[in-house]
């Protein structure tokens, strides 16, 4: 966006979900978006979960580990 002299990046809620998906679609797994939003306009905050499974344990745990990541990033255009 511009403003006046300014340029700078704002970010969409539907933005981040659209850009999110389409990273975690064209990976080779079955990572899943669980949240995806730009709180503040200029900050986007992505959580993507998946099952592990372990390779020695399996039979003791047949549902995997439940496992979930969040990470926020911040545009930095000045």
């Amino acid at each position: 966006m511009v403003d006046g002299d300014a340029v700078r990046a704002e970010l969409t809620d539907a933005g981040v979900q659209e850009q999110a998906a389409a990273i975690v679609a064209s990976m080779a797994t079955d990572a899943s978006v669980v949240a995806a939003s730009a709180p503040d306009d200029v900050t986007a905050r992505v959580t993507v979960a998946i099952a592990w499974h372990p390779p020695i344990f399996s039979p003791f745990v047949p549902d995997g580990v439940a496992l979930e990541s969040t990470s926020t990033s911040r545009t930095a255009l000045r």
